[in-house]
């Protein structure tokens, strides 16, 4: 829960996680872009991890690398930068294409 809350507050990082909107109205719109942040940023790190799983070949290697996995948390920032500006129109030159038909396929013993 701790941590929950620390990524809800780096996500929020302005005002000093304070709504400086008068309206309910805005506020629920601040709190819902929040929300939608902080689960892009899961939804990335859990393509990613299942991406570089899918990768392994070797049953020991991914059990070991899934074990890591599953005693660590998606709630990770650190790798993104939080203050800048995205466009999602285009592709970055760093990014990471996932194969979403290999994630699928993914099966783990």
């Amino acid at each position: 829960m701790e941590l929950a809350n620390r990524f809800s507050k780096v996500v929020f990082f302005a005002n000093n996680q304070e709504f400086q909107d008068d309206s309910r109205e805005e506020r629920e719109i601040t709190t819902a872009c929040n929300v939608l942040i902080q689960n892009a940023i899961v939804l990335w790190n859990t393509l990613y991890l299942a991406q570089r799983l899918s990768g392994i070949s070797n049953e020991d290697d991914q059990r070991e690398m899934l074990m890591t996995i599953t005693s660590g948390s998606l709630l990770t920032w650190q790798h993104v930068n939080l203050q800048g500006e995205y466009d999602i129109r285009q592709v970055a030159t760093n990014d990471v294409p996932f194969d979403m038909k290999k994630i699928m396929a993914l099966k783990l013993t």
